[in-house]
């Protein structure tokens, strides 16, 4: 993953999928859910 976060930790703290977490970082997740998970991980202080 980027930045240096595990896979795990990410689905864990986001309440997400492993191919939800994977699908956005390659721009192919939904973009509502994108959005979801974009704004939960800019809000914990992630560098997305």
């Amino acid at each position: 993953m980027r930045h240096g976060y595990r896979l795990k930790d990410l689905v864990e703290q986001f309440d997400a999928k492993p191919a939800e977490v994977k699908a956005l970082f390659h721009n192919m997740l939904d973009p509502v859910r994108s959005a979801e998970l974009r704004d939960k991980m800019l809000s914990a202080g992630l560098p997305i």
